[in-house]
C-alpha cells in the first residue's frame, strides 16, 4: 500500500465515468439506508449530508492509497448499537480493533467456527426486522405491503442493493397511481349576471380540478374537458391544484388554442402562476387570462358575455 496520483486522461474519464456513477449512487444509498436504520434502533435522527460527505472524503483518500469504495455496513452498525454503542467514537473503535485483527490475529481468526458467526449474524437480522414496524405496514394500505414484499423477497433473493432500488422505483409508481385516483374534474355552469344577459345563450363553464396536474393526470383532464358543451366563456378553477408541470401546461394551451373561446385561468397558486407566467415569456396569453380570484374570472366572463349581446354572431366578438 502506497500512495499515489491517478493518471487522468479524458478516455480514461470517460470509460469509467458510468461505473463510477452508479458504485456513487448505490454506496449512496446503502449508507443512507444503514443509517435509518440505526435511526430505528436509536431512536434518533441522522444528518444525510454529513453522511454523504464523510463517506465521499474517506473514499476518496482511500483511493489515493489502492483502496476500493466502502459503504456504511448494516450488520456491523446493528451489532455496534446493541452492543451499546452511543457515540460516533464507537465506530472508529470498531475500524481499529477490525484493522488490529487483520493485521496480528488473522491467524487465529481462521479457528473461529463459521457456525458461531452465522448464528451471530441471524440474531443481528433479527433484531434489526422490527416485526412490530411490519405489521404497521401491513395494516396502512395494499400499496405499502406490495412494496414493503417486493423489498423484501429481492432483498433475500438478489441483493439489498437491488431490493432498494426496485422498491423505491415502485413506491414512486404506486405514490403517482395514488394521485391519480385522488384528483377530481367537476364542471358546473355559472349564471350570467348582466343585465339582458341570456344564460342559455352566454353560458359560462367552470371546471374544477382537484388535485395536481401533471403527466399522469393530463389525459383524464383532457376527457373531461372535450365533455364541455357550448358556451361563450371557460373558467378553470385551479384553487385545489398544489404543482403543474410541462405536460399540464401544454394541455392548458391546447385548450386555448382549440377552443375558440376565451378561457379564463382562476384561483392560481403563486407556485403555478409563477410558472405558466414564466413560460409564456412573451405574454402572448398562450394560457389564457390568468386571475387570482374567482370573483374576478366571473367580472371577465360578465364583461365579455355582455359584449357580446350587442353582436349580431357573438363569435365574432372574439
Amino acid at each position: 500500500m502506497h500512495f499515489s496520483l491517478p493518471e487522468v486522461n479524458f478516455k480514461l474519464v470517460k470509460t469509467l465515468l458510468p461505473s463510477a456513477l452508479t458504485i456513487a449512487f448505490l454506496s449512496g444509498i446503502e449508507s443512507l439506508l444503514c443509517a435509518t436504520i440505526a435511526d430505528g434502533l436509536t431512536l434518533t435522527k441522522h444528518k444525510s449530508d454529513a453522511e454523504l460527505i464523510g463517506q465521499g472524503m474517506a473514499n476518496i483518500v482511500a483511493a489515493l492509497f489502492g483502496g476500493v469504495p466502502s459503504t456504511g455496513a448494516l450488520a456491523r452498525t446493528a451489532a455496534n448499537i446493541k452492543a451499546g454503542a452511543v457515540s460516533p467514537l464507537s465506530g472508529i473503535f470498531q475500524s481499529l480493533f477490525v484493522l488490529s485483527f487483520m493485521c496480528f490475529f488473522m491467524d487465529y481468526m481462521k479457528f473461529i467456527p463459521l457456525a458461531c458467526l452465522a448464528g451471530m449474524l441471524l440474531t443481528i437480522a433479527w433484531n434489526m426486522i422490527g416485526f412490530r414496524q411490519c405489521t404497521y405496514i401491513f395494516r396502512a394500505s395494499k400499496s405499502d405491503s406490495l412494496v414493503f414484499l417486493v423489498t423484501f423477497i429481492l432483498t433475500v433473493v438478489v441483493d439489498i442493493t437491488v431490493a432498494v432500488e426496485i422498491g423505491v422505483i415502485t413506491a414512486m409508481l404506486l405514490f403517482v397511481h395514488r394521485l391519480l385516483e385522488k384528483t377530481e374534474i367537476n364542471i358546473s355552469e355559472i349564471s350570467n349576471r348582466f343585465e339582458g344577459g341570456d344564460p342559455s345563450k352566454y353560458g359560462v363553464h367552470c371546471v374544477n380540478i382537484n388535485g395536481p396536474l401533471f403527466f399522469w393526470v393530463a389525459p383524464a383532464v383532457d376527457n373531461v374537458l372535450k365533455r364541455v358543451g357550448d358556451e361563450r366563456v371557460l373558467i378553470l378553477n385551479f384553487e385545489h391544484v398544489p404543482l403543474i408541470d410541462a405536460t399540464g401546461a401544454r394541455l392548458i394551451r391546447q385548450v386555448v388554442q382549440k377552443s375558440g373561446i376565451p378561457v379564463v385561468l382562476t384561483n392560481l397558486t403563486d407556485y403555478t402562476y409563477q410558472y405558466l407566467d414564466h413560460i409564456d415569456y412573451k405574454h402572448e396569453n398562450l394560457y389564457g387570462k390568468l386571475t387570482h380570484s374567482m370573483d374576478e374570472a366571473v367580472k371577465f366572463s360578465n364583461s365579455f358575455c355582455a359584449k357580446c349581446l350587442g353582436d349580431k354572431d357573438p363569435q365574432a366578438s372574439q
